[in-house]
């Protein structure tokens, strides 16, 4: 009888910490792993996590086996190196979710000294945008990557865009797939609908926060109607505290409200109520907070500097250029829209979500990619 197929996720924080996409991310990909018969282990740290958690020992999870390492430094956790080290034997494939992370590099090295086979997710790290902040020390891992990596591994790109991307950066001769982010799709949460609308996510320059503010302060059906926007997201930032000047400036500080940190069931109760969600980033490889919007009714706007061309063929919401202008009449549009023709917009959106996002749908997918890569 075969053996089941072994995954080490070397992650630097994990579900149920609430720290960026990958965490959720990754854990529905290990749960439908574990129901599909493959074993997965995440070895992880304690970055993002609340008191309570049970830490340096291994625990038997419904989405695997999992570590969560004590560390004081998160970018170096020198703890996990040696827990890798001693676990690199068991595993048959290495699923890397960060290319400018020390622990990738180290996992990367020891699977490659035991012939293992490696797949690494860059998750937007390679757009343009994102390549200008901290440049340097990406330089240094891009020049390592290229020099000893990149013919011995898969990478994982999430949307055409990223594939076209890595290819850029390391050669159209690189082994490429191309599989989107799977979520797991609850029913929608039962809530009224609020004229409300949403931006949900980190608080950084590159999400175009900034753009969003100028767009409402422009149109003129948010300002008549009294438009509340909602901004969740951690707040404890110079660039937040820049944002809430410029609310002011702008003279819509009185309709926009700051609401910090959000997560599941309030979370998902945010999406449901709210009008349309706006994710206007320069850069994204995928936006994981697309599919949480539509996967509530809540159809999404969002920038041509994210991969989702998809909502306008689909007629779940608007793929839009980032300019204050042509966002302000749009939102004039969706605000004076009719209420069959809304209606119709939100039905879409879930639609969507539930034929393409779904991980128990389409987690079939990661099962035989995995299987593939292990049998070469």
């Amino acid at each position: 009888m075969k053996s089941k197929t072994v995954v080490l996720f070397p992650i630097g924080s994990f579900y149920p910490a609430q720290t960026g996409g990958p965490n959720n991310t990754i854990y529905w990909i290990c749960e439908q792993l574990l129901q599909e018969g493959m074993q997965p282990i995440i070895l992880t740290t304690n970055n993002g996590l609340k008191p309570g958690t049970k830490l340096n020992t291994w625990l038997n999870e419904p989405f695997g086996k999992i570590k969560y390492v004590k560390t004081r430094f998160h970018y170096l956790p020198l703890r996990a190196f040696f827990e890798l080290m001693k676990i690199i034997k068991q595993v048959d494939v290495i699923h890397l979710t960060a290319l400018f992370y020390p622990q990738s590099i180290f996992a990367a090295t020891l699977g490659l000294l035991y012939s293992k086979k490696i797949i690494w997710s860059p998750r937007g790290e390679l757009e343009i945008a994102a390549l200008q902040y901290s440049k340097i020390r990406k330089r240094v891992f891009l020049f390592l990557i290229k020099t000893f990596y990149k013919k011995k591994v898969w990478f994982h790109a999430t949307s055409t865009t990223e594939m076209v991307r890595i290819q850029e950066v390391f050669g159209k001769t690189v082994k490429t797939f191309l599989l989107p982010n799977y979520l797991r799709i609850d029913p929608p949460v039962d809530a009224v609908k609020i004229r409300n609308f949403l931006y949900v996510g980190r608080i950084h320059p590159i999400k175009g926060i900034d753009i969003l503010l100028k767009s409402c302060a422009k149109s003129k059906a948010f300002k008549e109607q009294q438009v509340k926007l909602i901004i969740a997201g951690e707040i404890d930032s110079p660039y937040a505290s820049s944002l809430k000047d410029l609310a002011a400036g702008l003279g819509i500080k009185n309709q926009v409200d700051f609401v910090g940190h959000v997560e599941g069931v309030k979370k998902r109760k945010l999406f449901a109520e709210s009008y349309f969600t706006f994710l206007l980033s320069k850069s994204e490889n995928f936006g994981n907070v697309v599919v949480e919007s539509m996967a509530n009714k809540t159809p999404v706007i969002a920038s041509k500097g994210t991969p989702w061309q998809l909502l306008e063929d689909r007629q779940a919401g608007f793929w839009v250029t980032a300019d204050p202008g042509e966002i302000a009449l749009l939102m004039d549009k969706i605000l004076e829209m009719e209420p069959g023709e809304y209606d119709r917009y939100c039905e879409n959106a879930y639609s969507l979500t539930k034929s393409e996002f779904d991980i128990k749908m389409n987690g079939y997918k990661w099962l035989s990619m995995y299987n593939g890569v292990t049998n070469g």
